[in-house]
């Protein structure tokens, strides 16, 4: 997470319990969470049936990485995510750094700091330049205006944010065939679990609406603040943070 969405989130009040798309404070107030993780909780909070299938691996005892029948769950999983797709490989990382690190040494490519590129805000931004072929990209469902199979099938990188909540920052990868492989980090069956789940629970979704909000740009269920695309000030932002946060909330 950038330090600056850090230091916006330390200004929410201390949070007790989450459900859907809400937050509820120690001090009573209910918010709505227009940021649901950076979309790892697009599907709301306790959603994508994560925990029910958590608690009943947690129970089996195996928390520590070893091969595991959910590394080919996972696999499958992104498969019916990604169904239609130009051919593609799939890799999983315990983090998004280990995840570019790794590609960064089998293809002999050193990333430029400003990767992974952003498509929402390209999506929405007549001004921003789209991601190039080649280049690594999140793909975040939802999201029509950018089109990730083009961008896979011109040799693009795919990085999918998937619903997972912040329960692990395990990162799956779509890559390509052709050139070069990749092997995955050797992660728990928990955090495979996690991952499967939540690809699941977006193959069973269903499409998300725009939704017009004064002050945001609308890209499917995505609203960016339109300081970030240039329209005004980023410290702007800051601003709409703070008014939205003095809010009577019911």
């Amino acid at each position: 997470m950038i330090p600056e969405a850090m230091a916006r989130l330390r200004r929410v009040p201390r949070i007790r319990r989450a459900r859907g798309y809400r937050l509820y404070a120690d001090n009573g107030r209910r918010i709505v969470d227009l940021w649901q993780g950076g979309g790892r909780a697009i599907l709301g909070h306790r959603g994508a049936n994560i925990v029910t299938r958590l608690k009943a691996v947690l129970d089996r005892g195996v928390l520590v990485p070893f091969p595991s029948p959910a590394e080919h769950r996972l696999v499958r999983a992104v498969g019916r995510l990604f169904a239609g797709f130009p051919p593609y490989r799939v890799a999983v990382f315990s983090s998004e750094a280990r995840a570019i690190g790794a590609l960064s040494r089998a293809t002999g490519w050193a990333p430029p700091a400003c990767l992974p590129a952003e498509p929402v805000i390209a999506a929405v931004d007549p001004g921003a330049d789209r991601p190039a072929p080649t280049a690594v990209s999140y793909w975040r469902p939802f999201l029509p205006a950018w089109d990730a199979a083009a961008h896979l099938g011109a040799g693009g990188i795919l990085l999918p944010i998937l619903p997972a909540g912040m329960l692990s920052d395990a990162q799956v990868l779509v890559y390509p065939p052709g050139g070069f492989e990749l092997e995955s980090d050797l992660l728990s069956e928990p955090v495979l679990t996690i991952l499967a789940t939540a690809a699941d629970a977006l193959c069973s979704a269903a499409g998300r609406s725009a939704i017009p909000v004064t002050g945001f740009a609308s890209a499917g269920p995505y609203l960016v603040p339109m300081p970030v695309v240039g329209v005004s000030s980023p410290g702007d932002y800051d601003t709409v943070f703070d008014r939205f946060l003095e809010q009577v909330c019911c």
